[in-house]
């Protein structure tokens, strides 16, 4: 899907919604999960996906808005724990 309708989807699942842009998020994401998944396993995921485009989503006065991050220093540790800037979902 579209970074964009990936932003809408997340907004969807954290009850807020999209600060709009001026031009649209280039490229994709693509997901599909195995099994159902819970809202938080979910948030988990689009966070993952979202970092390996380099981007964070924040909130912002009850929206949200995707920005431009560094990828490095941030990262999920062996035991499942995510190490640096936490996820905006969890």
């Amino acid at each position: 899907m579209p970074v964009d309708q990936a932003r809408q989807l997340y907004a969807l699942l954290v009850g807020r919604t999209v600060v709009p842009r001026h031009r649209s998020q280039p490229g994709s994401i693509t997901f599909k999960a195995q099994t159902d998944l819970t809202r938080r396993e979910a948030l988990r995921a689009f966070d993952t996906l979202f970092g390996w485009r380099g981007l964070r989503v924040m909130p912002v006065d009850g929206a949200i808005k995707a920005v431009p991050v560094q990828i490095r220093n941030s990262h999920w540790s062996r035991s499942g724990n995510w190490v640096g800037a936490r996820p905006f979902g969890l």
